[in-house]
């Protein structure tokens, strides 16, 4: 194991004197993986090689730990916002600061502790789920996704996710394994690593608790790490763990679905677990002061003003196609044979302007209708007003009057034979528009009395 992998020999070291290797420059403001971290644009970012280091570089699925360099006569921190290995196996660091550091200077690294907690918590976690599921219903990991919990996130959306080599998983068997997952944390199993040779790393795998796959031998002449969970897992692994069990504190299964013909478990742990149950008791506090009832009556509470709504909605659509059919019957009382009519309405949908349509053209086919709708927003008398607008009549009145409409609102529609829709950006011009109607219709009419 390279010396600069402290936080592999130690997950729990948070701190590490070291000397600087190398510091080169990267494109600024952006990281070895152009991540940005919430760091600065402004600052330059360099790659820092250091000689013992007790940040962990991203790989296995666990993401890169964060921290600081200090440099030892007392400067300034300098944010780490990535870490990486190379091909090489060299690990760099990006360094947000707008100067470099010199080689050879000797820095203090400093680990972002609740973040790296946080990826043991869910990393050992996630040994542990996989171990239990495979035990319970027979079901080995094909893969697990973590994310870093970012600032302000909701814990209960950062769940990490495993997806296991079973079809799916019923309730029951979700609750096993969520219920024996948690017995195991509170058994205190030991979590302890060992890093073996070739021939050792055989015997390994021909344990009856070992999990995954092992490597190619002439990958790991350099060796092996194994991570064991006491009496029921061994498994290769290169990221930080807990010393046990117990720190993973709670491990709550949150959702299994079902993902291209596999099942996909996510879960939290430790303190992402603790933030989602806190969020969901402030919540629940909330909604026993706006639903007047207990936790025990949310359901039926909810329910019962669903109901109410589906009942509100659909006595509001019955007078809004009342209203509808009155408002389309009265636009079209006064008006001359093959005329036209606007109505201007503020707030309303599509469907309520074709309701108006459609009672008009029943009262009288022969008519042309401009419809407009806005947003019904409050507006200075002088600004333009944005909406939806419909033309509906004859075919052909609305098939000759639609460019003009459209020029007259600064919109845009089309439609079918008998109706032109559209959006437009100046509704104010309504009148005008029903002016170019007028005209082109008595212009056509006065053109076929002609012929």
């Amino acid at each position: 194991m390279s010396a600069v992998d402290l936080c592999i020999r130690d997950s729990f070291a948070r701190t590490c004197v070291a000397q600087v290797i190398a510091c080169t420059p990267l494109h600024a403001g952006k990281s070895s993986k152009g991540g940005q971290n919430g760091h600065p644009q402004s600052l330059s970012h360099w790659a820092v090689q250091l000689s013992q280091s007790v940040l962990y570089a991203e790989g296995g699925g666990q993401p890169t730990d964060l921290g600081t360099l200090t440099v030892a006569d007392g400067g300034t921190p300098m944010p780490v916002i990535d870490v990486q290995r190379a091909l090489s196996g060299t690990i760099v660091h990006t360094v947000a600061n707008e100067e470099p550091i010199a080689v050879g200077a000797t820095v203090t690294v400093e680990l972002d502790w609740d973040r790296r907690l946080d990826h043991m918590q869910h990393h050992t976690g996630q040994h542990l789920l996989s171990a239990v599921a495979e035990i319970l219903v027979g079901a080995g990991t094909l893969s697990w996704e973590m994310h870093p919990l970012k600032d302000g996130e909701a814990a209960a959306t950062s769940a990490v996710s495993v997806e296991l080599d079973i079809d799916q998983l019923s309730s029951a068997q979700v609750q096993a394994i969520q219920d024996r997952c948690n017995d195991e944390i509170r058994a205190a199993r030991a979590v302890t690593s060992t890093v073996v040779n070739p021939t050792e790393a055989e015997q390994v795998a021909a344990s009856p608790l070992f999990r995954g796959t092992l490597p190619p031998l002439d990958k790991i002449q350099d060796g092996l790490r194994v991570l064991e969970i006491d009496t029921l897992d061994r498994n290769p692994c290169g990221g930080t763990h807990l010393t046990s069990l117990a720190q993973i504190q709670t491990l709550q299964i949150v959702s299994a679905s079902r993902t291209k013909g596999h099942a996909v478990v996510s879960f939290l742990a430790g303190r992402r677990a603790q933030a989602a149950l806190a969020a969901s008791l402030r919540r629940e506090a909330r909604l026993n002061t706006l639903l007047g009832c207990g936790a025990a009556d949310h359901e039926a509470a909810v329910q019962r003003l669903l109901d109410q709504r589906r009942d509100a909605t659909k006595a509001l659509r019955a007078a809004s196609s009342e209203l509808a059919g009155f408002l389309g019957r009265q636009a079209v009382s006064d008006v001359p044979q093959g005329g036209a009519a606007l109505i201007q309405r503020q707030g309303a949908d599509l469907q309520h302007l074709s309701d108006i349509a459609a009672a008009a053209a029943e009262a009288r086919p022969d008519c042309t209708l401009l419809l407009t709708a806005n947003d019904g927003a409050a507006r200075s008398a002088t600004a333009d007003v944005p909406g939806m607008f419909l033309v509906a009549g004859p075919p052909a009145a609305v098939k000759a009057v639609g460019p003009a409409v459209s020029k007259a609102l600064s919109g845009k529609g089309g439609g079918r034979p008998g109706r032109m829709q559209g959006k437009a950006a100046q509704l104010q011009h309504g009148p005008a528009a029903l002016q170019a109607i007028t005209d082109i219709l008595r212009d056509t009419t006065d053109a076929s009395t002609l012929t």
